[in-house]
């Protein structure tokens, strides 16, 4: 019995010998921010196996971090592991980390892998997602597996006509009066696009359920080659977005910064299908991980009303 009682006051101490060592390693375990800078500098000089690792543990400890994912992808990319780097760019498409960009990583790991459907597929999604480098999509060796395929040239001309949908008559088709429907076609709500400053400028004016009146004016930056929108509300909130072109429409992403509360990301998405556009829009507020929709509607030109107006 006294060996017992002797054993059983240790306990104590060896517990506070144990959480004493784990608070050491811990504190002496670099911070992600360190961690992330050390491993963007191996990944530049070359030591791309060390930079692996640390993208690695940075992602197995911020499981959330859509550019850690990306950046343990692209190490394993340029590893020539791309098994791998189609499993991280996975995941970080999946936290919404540049779409665009990433979506166009995994069909360059697709396509090297000799995954074709899969390669083409997501280098479909890199464009609707705002993919636009043309000078890249001609001359990414990456890419050679898929160039002398049907898919892939029949992808050459979409991206030709999105890369057309960038230029000052990108918003030309909107112009004029529309209706806005919800899922199940109940008419509710209106917007208007209207021509201003030889359509260099676009005006929106919208009634649209669950919102006060909103303002939003379209400007075209003709070096840049692409649409500022600056939305305003009743309240005084106001959003910025940039637009990123689309075979199908348009994509606008930006930031809203409320009257009270956090600034939150934000994007606006028409997408053109017979005519009609679905405008759906959506808000973050952890920086692109988790995305809450907060109008999703149909608009369909008003009837009689003309497609296009005069300044």
């Amino acid at each position: 019995m006294k060996n017992r009682l002797w054993l059983l006051a240790l306990i104590p101490v060896v517990l506070a010998i144990v959480v004493v060592a784990g608070a050491r390693q811990l504190f002496a375990r670099p911070n992600l921010a360190t961690l992330t800078r050390k491993a963007n500098a191996d990944l530049r000089q070359g030591r791309v196996a060390e930079a692996t690792a640390m993208f690695a543990d940075i992602a197995s400890r911020d499981p959330g971090n859509g550019a850690a994912w990306f950046r343990l992808g692209y190490a394993h990319h340029t590893a020539r592991a791309y098994r791998e780097a189609i499993g991280a760019y996975e995941k970080s498409y999946a936290l919404h980390w540049i779409p665009g960009t990433t979506a166009y990583n995994l069909a360059c790991a697709h396509a090297l892998a000799g995954n074709e459907a899969a390669a083409l597929k997501w280098l479909e999604r890199s464009m609707q997602d705002g993919f636009r480098d043309a000078r890249l999509l001609a001359t990414d060796p990456d890419l050679d597996p898929l160039r002398n395929t049907a898919g892939y040239r029949s992808l050459e001309e979409k991206f030709d006509r999105t890369t057309k949908n960038a230029g000052l008559r990108a918003l030309e088709p909107l112009i004029g009066p529309w209706d806005a429907y919800d899922g199940k076609g109940i008419l509710v709500g209106t917007v208007e696009f209207r021509s201003l400053l030889t359509k260099s400028a676009v005006q929106q004016v919208a009634s649209l359920p669950g919102r006060t009146r909103q303002v939003a004016m379209f400007y075209y930056n003709a070096q840049a080659g692409l649409w500022k929108q600056v939305e305003a509300s009743d309240d005084g909130s106001f959003v910025e977005r940039v637009a990123k072109p689309q075979s199908d429409g348009l994509r606008f992403e930006g930031w809203a910064y409320p009257v009270a509360g956090s600034n939150t990301m934000d994007r606006v998405v028409l997408r053109e299908a017979g005519g009609a556009y679905r405008l759906r829009n959506e808000t973050s507020a952890d920086s692109g991980r988790n995305w809450t929709t907060i109008l999703d509607v149909e608009l369909r030109r008003r009837q009689n009303a003309p497609k296009s107006s005069k300044d």
